[in-house]
C-alpha cells in the first residue's frame, strides 16, 4: 500500500471521527430564535427586494421606450 492510500483513509477517518464538531450551524438546525437565523433571514430579504426592484425598473424602462415608440408612429402617421 502506498502513502497515499494511507492520507485518504486518514482524511476519510478524521471526517467520520470529527463529525459531532463539524454539525451544522444554527440556521441549518432551524432554530428561529438565533441571530444566525435572523441575519440570513433578513439577507434573503434583501436580495429578494433588490433583485425585484432590479426586475420592475428593467421592465418600467421598456415599457416606456415602447409607449413612446408607439407615439412616435402614431404622429408620423397622422402627419401623412
Amino acid at each position: 500500500m502506498n502513502a497515499s492510500f494511507f492520507k485518504k483513509t486518514g482524511v476519510l477517518f478524521i471526517f467520520l471521527v470529527a463529525v459531532p464538531w463539524a454539525s451544522a450551524c444554527e440556521v441549518c438546525f432551524g432554530n428561529p430564535e438565533d441571530p444566525q437565523t435572523k441575519g440570513m433571514q433578513a439577507a434573503i430579504i434583501t436580495l429578494l427586494v433588490i433583485t425585484y426592484v432590479t426586475l420592475v425598473t428593467i421592465l418600467g424602462f421598456f415599457i416606456y421606450i415602447f409607449r413612446g415608440r408607439a407615439r412616435a408612429m402614431q404622429q408620423a402617421s397622422t402627419k401623412t
